[in-house]
């Protein structure tokens, strides 16, 4: 389970963008994520969130 970088909570929701489409595989679009933390509203990339562990 994810948790949140800034305050640690796992009350987080992964959101998809729907204004920016990452890829196409056949006819279905693949749209860019990010969390939002439930608890002190942090937004952030689980791709950069990796990059940096």
């Amino acid at each position: 389970m994810p948790r949140c970088p800034k305050c640690g909570s796992t009350k987080v929701r992964k959101v998809e963008d729907k204004t920016k489409i990452v890829a196409v595989i056949g006819h279905t679009p693949r749209y860019k994520t990010y969390y939002i933390c439930g608890n002190c509203t942090y937004q952030w990339d689980p791709e950069e969130q990796k990059s940096t562990e």
